[in-house]
């Protein structure tokens, strides 16, 4: 009695990896190769064109996409002119603010002397008087 048959499946047969194999590089040669579509006739230029059209719709993003890119860039520069400004503004206001803190020194100090000369007047009134007392 022979031994009884195991069922294969599709996917063990040889002839249905070979033939996979052959389909998926005949798919391959058609995607990549020019000549390949060319023989093909109608389907070969179909296949083609649409890669014609898929080139031609991601040129057009990057494209969309540069302009956007340059929009940007535009808008920043108009940032850092904007704030180049300001901070020349600030600088030059804090300048000012230096030179008035100078000037209002300059017056404590010369009020300051001042002061010290009146004190220096007023002890020696008051020594004068205090001697005309005695």
């Amino acid at each position: 009695m022979p031994p009884p048959e195991v069922p294969q499946h599709v996917y063990e047969n040889p002839i249905v990896i070979y033939a996979f194999i052959a389909l998926a590089l005949a798919t391959i040669a058609v995607l990549f190769s020019r000549k390949v579509q060319e023989l093909l006739g109608p389907f070969g230029r179909w296949i083609s064109e649409r890669q014609l059209r898929q080139l031609e719709r991601r040129r057009k993003s990057l494209e969309a996409q540069g302009h956007l890119d340059d929009l940007r860039f535009q808008q920043q520069e108009v940032r850092i002119a904007f704030l180049e400004n300001e901070l020349k503004e600030e600088r030059a206001e804090k300048a000012q603010y230096a030179d008035q803190a100078r000037e209002l020194s300059r017056q404590l100090a010369d009020v300051q002397r001042q002061l010290d000369a009146l004190k220096d007047e007023v002890a020696a009134t008051r020594r004068a008087v205090e001697g005309r007392s005695q």
